[in-house]
């Protein structure tokens, strides 16, 4: 874990997004009913399988950003939950403070 894992992701991350244009496009012929079955079949073995897996969005694994731990993060600041409570903790988040009852 650490930053060796974060850049790993972000490479990840900009690989999927890189592929992900004609991945949509590849698709979008291949559901075309005006298509021959033979052109489909060709196009699909050509292009289709020619694809990396990890071009793949649902590849994707979230991580936190300060860590790289992938366990228990909190999707709408990007941050594990270790991260985010010291983050609360110095104040750095607006509206978040510490329950207490």
């Amino acid at each position: 874990m650490g930053k060796n894992s974060i850049k790993k992701d972000i490479k990840k991350r900009n690989f999927v997004f890189k592929n992900e244009f004609k991945l949509i496009m590849f698709k979008y012929q291949l559901s075309n009913n005006k298509l021959n079955k033979k052109i489909k079949l060709l196009f699909h073995y050509k292009f289709i399988k020619n694809f990396h897996l990890d071009s793949s969005r649902t590849r994707l694994v979230n991580i936190c950003r300060e860590t790289g731990r992938s366990h228990w993060i909190l999707r709408e600041f990007k941050l594990s939950r270790m991260s985010f409570r010291k983050f609360a903790d110095q104040g750095l988040f607006n509206g978040v403070k510490r329950s207490s009852w």
